[in-house]
């Protein structure tokens, strides 16, 4: 009988070792199933918030190009340099300088620089003048700053851009400008 009683033992242990195995393995799989489900919801979770993200920044993008003024495209630069000079002739100013400046980052972490600096000088009349100043920026479309500006009476500059203009005004200014325009 004993040996009965141990093989019984024995189908016993054997029964509880089994058991304990498939249930360790259950135990481990629900484990991994329970880490790689959270790890989806994770995923799931930075996927929605960059999908946020480039959501956010398409609505501010078209909001942006929908603006007044707006930064413009580096082809298009021209075009707005086009519309400045031609306002320039239309309000009787003699162009007197023009340039481009050196582009300076404004801030270290930025790549490329977002925008464009002209140094630009004319002589007019003082309304005419003031009235390309004021609405200097509303020229074009294009995101324009002035940076700086300075405006003196053309009595103590060159007196040819006077005798250009018409020798018989005495309100000539030179109006001397930094100006950016923005790029994308």
């Amino acid at each position: 009988m004993k040996i009965k009683e141990l093989s019984k033992i024995k189908g016993a242990f054997k029964y509880i070792g089994i058991t304990s195995i498939v249930f360790l393995i259950i135990l481990g799989l629900f484990f991994e199933l329970s880490v790689s489900y959270q790890e989806a919801n994770i995923t799931k979770a930075n996927m929605a918030n960059m999908q946020k993200t480039i959501d956010e920044y398409n609505n501010l993008a078209t909001k942006i190009n929908g603006e007044t003024y707006r930064p413009v495209d580096k082809e298009q630069l021209d075009t707005v340099q086009t519309e400045i000079l031609n306002n320039l002739a239309k309000h009787q100013l003699l162009l007197e300088k023009f340039s481009e400046k050196e582009a300076k980052k404004t801030n270290k972490k930025d790549k490329e620089v977002s925008f464009r600096e002209y140094d630009i000088s004319f002589v007019g009349d003082w309304s005419k003048a003031i009235t390309m100043v004021t609405n200097f920026t509303s020229v074009s479309d294009a995101l324009i700053t002035i940076e700086k500006i300075q405006i003196s009476s053309d009595e103590t500059n060159n007196t040819k851009s006077k005798d250009k203009i018409n020798a018989n005004q005495t309100n000539n200014v030179k109006v001397d400008m930094v100006y950016r325009i923005y790029i994308k």
